[in-house]
């Protein structure tokens, strides 16, 4: 009787397993989800393609983001196009300009690929849902923080990117909220092209030439610290609304330049977004037979992933709670500009005081390597702790520790020190130094021709002294 059971347990197990084993995975192979952003260097985007990856972990698929290395909508059209044709399980984009990338949209749609808006919309494309902040709402945040802070009266200089839906419903909200403070006027708006240093150089334009600027509201996530950099260089106090929470727009926040950001979540966007294309790739939610031939979307048409304002009183709070997300070793290597590494350097807190200690550190390092070894009566001058058969090899190993000790001091010092901000940068980094222009001085005067003249004359004593 017993051994009846145990046949019948036996061949259940069996039955189980061999069901189980039969069974289809619910990720095919290969199965991949593409994110086209804007602009794939600036840290706002970093955010999101860490929520990417990790949603795509967990879910056992692969996802990639991909883009321009600067706000381009046409290199943006051309790389959705072409992640169109590679056929992925879904799309996910962030639409820079709605008008020229509608049709693009709409092909991928009637081909069958799910596509979601991220960020900013294309409202009017056949696109099956966004999920992003309600710029309108975000817009009217930052209206009002700046209306406290001039105390409803002033002149207002807006930075943002005319075209972009998501900014220009966001200026839509602040033009709502200061329709209630009528001593207010936009004094003007500035297209920073989602650059900084054209913020940068606006401000500075402005400032110069004397403009009445009495607050400074940026609807975007580049051009506070742009603005802030303007500021602090030419001692000018005015108080700043940044948008979004890159590691500058902080910076500046303690630092008293910057009064206050509207931060967005692109972490959040991008994780959930995968997790509704991939519903949608495997027709998850049976409302319909199939989303491709639905009356209606199966998923909310649109997902508010909300906002927060920080300000001094909150932003170290803010900063401890936030998860660290760096960008990758081979994208910071792949930035395309000396402003890009910069960006990603400092991001990544790879600081200008670990490279200036790691040379200090490796020279006297060398110097105490020469001082403790002898070779061909040269060095020893501390101590005799080991003699080299010849000067060359005794230079071949301070060169060796000389190397290692910079290397490593530069390491662990950018480890435990804060990044730098853009302005203490200036003057060392070429791509963040404002050049001057010699077009008003005399020939004579000028680098160029002095360089010249100088190097004719080397030349001249060279030959005469031959």
């Amino acid at each position: 009787m017993k051994s009846k059971k145990l046949g019948v347990i036996g061949a259940i197990l069996f039955c189980a397993i061999g069901l189980a084993s039969c069974q289809t995975p619910y990720h095919e192979d290969g199965e991949r989800y593409v994110f086209v952003a804007t602009n794939v260097n600036l840290p706002y985007w970093q955010e999101a393609q860490a929520g990417l990856t990790d949603a795509a972990k967990q879910m056992g698929v692969k996802a990639e983001l991909v883009g321009p290395d600067k706000f381009d909508p046409q290199e943006e059209l051309k790389a959705f196009q072409k992640v169109v044709e590679s056929k992925p399980a879904g799309i996910m984009i962030s639409v820079a300009r709605p008008e020229l990338l509608q049709d693009a949209i709409n092909t991928a749609i009637a081909q069958g690929i799910p596509v979601i808006t991220v960020d900013s919309d294309a409202p009017t494309s056949k696109r099956v849902m966004f999920v992003g902040t309600d710029n309108f709402r975000a817009g009217g945040e930052s209206a009002k923080r700046i209306a406290d802070l001039l105390k409803g009266t002033g002149q207002l200089v807006v930075i943002t990117i005319p075209g972009q839906l998501n900014l220009d419903e966001r200026a839509r909200g602040m033009n709502d909220v200061l329709k209630k403070y009528p001593g207010i006027k936009l004094a003007q708006t500035i297209d920073d092209n989602g650059d900084p240093r054209v913020a940068n150089d606006n401000i500075s334009a402005l400032l110069k030439a004397k403009a009445k600027i009495d607050g400074i509201i940026c609807l975007e996530a580049s051009g506070g610290s742009g603005a802030a950099e303007a500021l602090h260089r030419l001692d000018v106090k005015i108080p700043i609304v940044g948008f979004d929470k890159d590691p500058e727009t902080l910076d500046w926040i303690d630092r008293d330049v910057i009064s206050a950001t509207v931060t967005q979540k692109p972490y959040v966007m991008a994780y959930y977004a995968l997790k509704f294309a991939d519903d949608l790739h495997h027709n998850a939610v049976h409302d319909f037979k199939d989303w491709r031939t639905a009356p209606a979307p199966p998923m909310p048409t649109f997902v508010d992933t909300g906002t927060a304002v920080v300000d001094k009183s909150n932003a170290k709070v803010f900063r401890e709670a936030l998860a660290a997300h760096p960008p990758g070793f081979c994208q910071m290597l792949a930035a395309a500009t000396p402003k890009d590494l910069v960006q990603h350097a400092r991001t990544a807190k790879i600081a200008v005081l670990g490279a200036f200690f790691g040379l200090l550190g490796g020279t006297l390092a060398a110097a105490v390597t020469h001082g403790c070894t002898v070779a061909e009566a040269k060095g020893g001058w501390i101590t005799e702790l080991h003699h080299f058969p010849s000067s060359m090899a005794q230079n071949f190993w301070m060169s060796i520790v000389a190397w290692t000790t910079c290397f490593v001091l530069t390491i662990l010092v950018s480890l435990v020190t804060r990044p730098r901000a853009e302005a203490e940068l200036r003057g060392l980094v070429y791509g963040l130094t404002e050049l001057k222009h010699d077009e008003s001085r005399n020939w004579y005067g000028r680098p160029v021709p002095v360089a010249i003249g100088v190097g004719v004359m080397a030349l001249i004593l060279n030959f005469w002294f031959a």
